[in-house]
């Protein structure tokens, strides 16, 4: 069987960017170990993603968004970030002259309405299956499934996550930054609020994230020092709880928690390069950077939507011209994101008090500034 594009790994960005090429007009094909059906259960499905608007831009692209429920998708119009002392920043999406700054919404609805289009669309699936082996010619790339299956194509996408088989298989190394850090998650219920999503960075370089679900609830996401995020897990839910309080304070009313406490390790994986002969890495096969910014799917389907564009802006350009182009304008794109994230983990993990006064002063200095501020939310959306 023969494909325009084969793309391995049916998360969000592989079953996005699928749903994307086929709708341009390629033969398009995807490749899932798990199955693709609506009913099957998502993973970490009570994660909160924040979508930046140029995500929004592109799921109302392949047609996703007015799929979802109304109560399903929470407006952001506000984003309160604050510094360890007095420091404080405030985005706001009517000074900015937007609609919105992004909005947050769950996992599983997202996964679910991106598995309800598959059906509906001209893509051909292969799920409950996997790549065995990958040979790479000239002309086209042969796939091996593990049921048996070979098939060929043009270009072969790996959007098959952080740990990717097909990077593996293409020889291409990574580079990796170890945080010592853990990301811990969880839901918490607390005073209402209308669309604001909140950030403390914290001395010794945590970053603590409230997106906001609903009305009262929000998604945690709390980056700590890895001693602090073990003795966190293995407590009592009432110190997480107590911990929160004591940072946050009562700005949000009694905060409780609403769901499980989970944590996962915290490392930023570089590829070499992102392209190959009739190859290209999307999303966290592409990389990954800390999660303080609220990037990591923003990126993910940025990706998709740069492939999307080089594949069918100019009909007489080759491929591997065209994936160069992409990795060219992805590799802007996440620099900015990676050396904005490296730097703030690295000014806000000293305990230096120069640096504490500084970082602090920096904040409000730049919240007094509409240029900045706007500068930051257009690389932030796009």
């Amino acid at each position: 069987m023969r494909f325009d594009m084969v793309i391995t790994g049916g998360g969000v960005v592989g079953i996005a960017l699928a749903l994307s090429l086929e709708r341009c007009g390629f033969n398009t094909a995807l490749i899932e170990k798990s199955s693709l059906s609506v009913g099957q259960p998502v993973s970490d499905r009570k994660q909160v993603f924040m979508l930046n608007l140029a995500s929004l831009e592109f799921l109302e692209k392949i047609g996703s968004m007015d799929q979802f429920p109304r109560e399903s998708v929470q407006n952001v119009f506000e984003i309160m970030v604050r510094g360890d002392k007095r420091g404080e920043l405030l985005f706001d999406s009517v000074r900015s002259g937007l609609p919105r700054l992004g909005v947050t919404i769950q996992k599983e609805d997202l996964v679910r309405v991106l598995r309800n289009l598959l059906p509906q669309s001209q893509v051909t699936i292969f799920d409950e299956d996997s790549v065995d082996q990958v040979k790479w010619s000239r002309s086209h790339v042969d796939i091996k499934l593990s049921k048996g299956s070979i098939i060929s194509s043009d270009l072969l996408v790996a959007a098959d996550g952080v740990s990717s088989k097909i990077r593996k298989l293409a020889n291409i190394g990574v580079k990796l930054h170890d945080f010592h850090q853990v990301a811990v998650v969880s839901r918490l219920i607390g005073r209402s609020v209308n669309g604001v999503a909140y950030q403390w960075f914290q001395k010794a370089g945590g970053v603590l994230a409230l997106l906001p679900i609903g009305t009262s609830e929000f998604g945690v996401v709390w980056s700590m020092s890895e001693e602090l995020g073990v003795e966190i897990i293995d407590a009592d839910p009432n110190m997480f709880e107590q911990k929160l309080k004591n940072l946050v304070g009562d700005d949000l009313g009694n905060l409780r928690l609403s769901g499980p406490i989970c944590y996962f390790p915290l490392t930023s994986v570089a590829p070499l390069s992102v392209v190959g002969d009739r190859l290209a890495l999307v999303g966290d096969a592409g990389g990954t950077v800390h999660p303080m910014a609220g990037q990591g799917l923003n990126l993910g389907l940025g990706d998709a939507s740069i492939l999307t564009d080089v594949l069918t802006e100019n009909p007489n350009l080759g491929l591997s011209s065209k994936l160069r182009k992409y990795q060219r304008r992805r590799s802007e794109k996440v620099a900015i994101i990676r050396h904005v994230t490296h730097g703030l983990h690295k000014l806000f993990s000293s305990n230096a008090s120069v640096l504490t006064f500084a970082r602090n002063l920096g904040m409000s200095i730049f919240d007094r500034s509409a240029l900045l501020k706007r500068a930051a939310i257009s690389i932030a959306s796009r």
